[in-house]
């Protein structure tokens, strides 16, 4: 089976522009607004992020209120979970049971993913909204970033909350490693006038066992993350933006990088790796109102090729195609 790359073009805030692109690494040809073209219906408003489970795309539109399931062969349609408030990023515990963050509201939707069926909710104490969400195990981790500072712990037996961990103001991403840690990124509150706050963000490496935050990476206050960290496929390092440089640094090292793996001064929108070639792919939205770009770069930084997209390219996955 070869890979496609899938990538999610948000639009425009209140224009329904969002549109659906992928790339076939091999033949490096890139095929815009296939979702479209595919049903005959847009996208919609704003999409938020994007997820592969097995032989399907999950495509979250944050402003619509909805989640499409589509077919990665024929790109069609084959389910929806509409009413949602502001859906943010799905994260899948199984076959059975999937669950959506929400920005606007303190309830995670728990979904069946084959039938697309709303089978009910976690509430969040503190009146928490979810963005990012890992599952280990038996457990699903949840960052609560806007004017938070905390990470949850559900159990996905019960959907019950049983944990929390404190972390840096605003975690705004969170992976797991090939160990089982969390990594836990926190802007700080991105902004002075940040009624929740403002402090030099941080990346956390914690234990999710114990609850311990094994070691804290302290940035430059005002340091500002233009997309959200990735890992490779061997989940042993990983890769953020700042500053107009992509940063790599292994999940073992115990300080950051002085020297980044890319340095064009673009304030790059979204990241990703691929997980088997471990080729850089990096979406950079411009102007935010004309055409993005992606650029694929190999993991030693060097150029591979570059090409357009749809408007403010924000999730980049992978996924093995069912065509031999």
């Amino acid at each position: 089976p070869f890979y496609m790359v899938y990538i999610t073009n948000e639009g425009n805030w209140g224009s329904a522009n969002a549109s659906l692109s992928s790339y076939d690494p091999v033949t490096k040809v890139v095929d815009n607004n296939v979702f479209r073209r595919s049903n005959s219906v847009p996208l919609g408003d704003v999409a938020q992020s994007s997820a592969v489970y097995g032989d399907d795309l999950y495509i979250v539109v944050n402003n619509s209120g909805v989640v499409f399931r589509v077919d990665r062969q024929s790109m069609k349609i084959q389910g929806k979970i509409e009413g949602l408030t502001s859906p943010r990023f799905i994260a899948l515990a199984s076959d059975s049971k999937g669950y959506i963050s929400e920005m606007y509201t303190n309830q995670i939707t728990i979904f069946n993913p084959a039938s697309c069926e709303i089978i009910g909710s976690v509430v969040l104490p503190e009146d928490a909204s979810s963005e990012q969400m890992v599952v280990i195990g038996d457990k699903l981790y949840v960052a609560w970033w806007s004017y938070g500072n905390k990470v949850y712990e559900i159990d996905t037996k019960t959907d019950k909350v049983v944990g929390e961990i404190e972390v840096g103001l605003q975690p705004c991403s969170i992976v797991a490693d090939n160990a089982g840690k969390l990594w836990v990124l926190s802007d700080g509150g991105g902004y002075p006038q940040n009624p929740a706050g403002y402090e030099a963000p941080r990346l956390m490496r914690i234990n999710p066992v114990t609850k311990a935050v094994e070691r804290t990476f302290t940035f430059t206050e005002g340091d500002y993350f233009s997309s959200r960290l990735a890992l490779n496929g061997a989940a042993d390092t990983l890769y953020y933006t700042v500053g107009g440089k992509v940063w790599r640094m292994a999940v073992s090292d115990t300080s950051l990088p002085t020297t980044p793996i890319i340095d064009e001064g673009v304030y790059y929108y979204s990241m990703a790796v691929d997980p088997v070639s471990s080729d850089l792919y990096v979406g950079d939205a411009g102007d935010y109102v004309n055409s993005g770009s992606v650029s694929r770069y190999s993991s030693s930084g060097e150029l591979i090729d570059s090409f357009s997209v749809g408007i403010s390219p924000g999730s980049i996955v992978f996924g093995t195609s069912k065509v031999e």
